[in-house]
């Protein structure tokens, strides 16, 4: 009767063991799987250059020059960083170039004029490393800004662009 209990327990043991699934599954070959890669097609788009009218193309440059021209005047303050005046004189002067390609030559010839005189007040920022000169320049950018704005607002310019 011992020896009765044990055979069955061992057997119900091995059969516990060997008639699982996930038993099974552990110990049998599985195939190799070979890699298969897929090959990615890009299909070229054309998108359209500008998506905007040359008025709504001025509109954004305009108040980009705006802001920077702001922020150059804002620049000569009681704690003056001299590379972030040299940068905001070169993003002004970025955005004058986009908006002189907006419009017609005779306008564009008088924004160009500017433009040389925003150079060399970009050239005098970038002279003055110590800012001995804030004041100066905080006065030559705040008068060259209101020229733009009272010669080139987009009210005045929205009959010569291109």
């Amino acid at each position: 009767m011992k020896r009765l209990g044990i055979f069955l327990l061992l057997l119900s043991f091995i059969l516990a063991c060997t008639g699982c699934d996930a038993f099974v599954r552990k110990f049998t070959r599985k195939k190799k799987k070979t890699e298969t890669t897929e090959e990615l097609v890009l299909a070229p788009e054309a998108y359209p250059e500008n998506l905007l009218t040359p008025a709504e193309l001025y509109r954004e440059h305009f108040l980009f020059f705006k802001s920077w021209q702001d922020e150059l005047a804002a620049g000569f303050s009681a704690e003056p960083n001299h590379k972030r005046q040299v940068r905001c004189a070169e993003e002004a002067i970025k955005n004058l170039q986009a908006l002189k390609g907006l419009l017609k030559d005779d306008k564009a010839k008088d924004l160009d004029t500017l433009i040389k005189e925003m150079y060399s007040l970009k050239e005098r920022i970038s002279q003055d490393t110590y800012s001995m000169k804030a004041a100066i320049l905080k006065n030559a950018a705040e008068s060259l800004g209101r020229k733009i704005f009272r010669g080139f607002g987009f009210e005045k310019i929205k009959d010569c662009l291109k």
